[in-house]
């Protein structure tokens, strides 16, 4: 029972964080910190990554963190990055997740883009994922 009155109750955030971000229509407030987390499967090209981070610096985002993982361990990064933004809740004003791997290895993003849905820091502020499934070897 506890179980399904937490479910029912994080649903119930995660909906309204929803309903919020489309009545602001793009207006966001990103007072705070922007984060980036950058996940890659080893293989995906060094100039790729390089190319992803470029790009989340010259947006500005601050804290930047980059790992080499296999796909299965995704979501558990993810989790823990959902952890560590917790710890500073309120400091983050923004949060850019880049996930990369070749083709047919990311099998159900959306259970990946719902793990930080579940995160309290980011309740009202964008979130941005960026999905890369191709074929990414090379260097």
């Amino acid at each position: 029972m506890a179980f399904l009155v937490s479910g029912t109750l994080q649903t119930a955030a995660q909906l309204a964080d929803a309903w919020d971000s489309l009545g602001r229509k793009g207006k966001y407030s990103v007072q705070g910190s922007r984060v980036a987390l950058i996940l890659s499967t080893p293989g995906v090209s060094a100039a790729a990554i390089a190319a992803l981070d470029g790009v989340s610096q010259a947006l500005g985002f601050e804290i930047h963190e980059k790992r080499k993982v296999p796909v299965q361990s995704f979501l558990e990064e993810l989790r823990l990055f959902r952890e560590q933004l917790d710890v500073h809740r309120g400091v983050v004003g923004c949060a850019l997740v880049v996930l990369m791997a070749p083709s047919g290895q990311l099998r159900c993003p959306q259970l990946l883009t719902q793990e930080l849905s579940h995160c309290g820091a980011l309740q009202g502020c964008p979130k941005i994922f960026l999905l890369f499934s191709s074929d990414l070897k090379g260097e």
